[in-house]
């Protein structure tokens, strides 16, 4: 059992004065993963790496970091899912590649995908025990029992969200929850910094899930001003002040 805290993404120019310190970009992970012991990749929404670039970031990570992996978009928003086969082959390949350094796959549905059950049920079959799965729903018509049982057939986590227009739902369907943090601007996603209180009232969630016997990955996406860093620092703080 374990509780993994971090940012989405790590590579931001306006994070200099909050992290890097007139780092070099080249030097930036290496930096980020001397504070923090997880991260999740999102540049892999856009364009996914090769095989080699996970090899690489499995032996230049330190021992016990975790890096989970957003799904492609060409997987999740071009095809929606549909004849997944050959993306969850190249996935399989690269979970292989992280090896220890591996965290969660997390598969984000874009808002427009309405419930196909049969649909997500496929994909998820395809998936090998060893790649864990975190799936974040954007249309509201996933958000049902039915959905939720079926997370809990293949131990795929229903992530928990937190930021504007989105549900807040705190529902554990796997032996590890998944947390992605959007911001706490009322109307817009990656906005503002979380209060002290907010990340108390989170802190305590994560010891319940804890208590429960599952692992917590949990990410910071308010990236603007270095507030992810911030947040990040602070809930990190909390968790570890909770377990006394």
């Amino acid at each position: 059992m374990g509780t993994w805290i971090g940012t989405s993404g790590w590579s931001y120019d306006h994070w200099q004065d909050v992290l890097y310190h007139g780092c070099s970009p080249a030097d930036r992970l290496s930096r980020y993963a001397a504070e923090f012991d997880t991260v999740e990749l999102n540049a892999s929404f856009y364009r996914w790496p090769r095989d080699a670039t996970f090899s690489s970031w499995q032996r230049r990570l330190p021992e016990g970091f975790r890096m989970s992996v957003k799904a492609p978009r060409a997987l999740t928003h071009a095809r929606k899912l549909y004849s997944p086969e050959y993306w969850t082959g190249r996935i399989s390949a690269a979970w292989d590649r992280l090896y220890d350094k591996r965290g969660q796959l997390l598969v984000q549905l874009p808002p427009g995908m309405e419930r196909d059950d049969a649909r997500l049920e496929y994909f998820l079959g395809l998936l090998p025990w060893w790649v864990p799965s975190a799936v974040e729903f954007r249309h509201p018509s996933w958000v049902c029992d039915e959905v939720f049982a079926l997370l809990e057939r293949h131990q795929s986590a229903y992530v928990v969200m937190s930021g504007a227009g989105l549900p807040c739902i705190l529902r554990a369907t796997a032996p590890t929850v998944y947390v992605r943090l959007h911001g706490p601007h009322e109307h817009a996603l990656y906005g503002g910094s979380y209060s002290d209180d907010d990340l108390r009232w989170w802190a305590e969630r994560i010891a319940e899930w804890e208590s429960q016997g599952r692992d917590v990955y949990a990410y910071f996406n308010n990236d603007g001003g270095g507030n992810a860093v911030r947040n990040a620092r602070t809930l990190r703080s909390l968790v570890s002040g909770n377990r006394g």
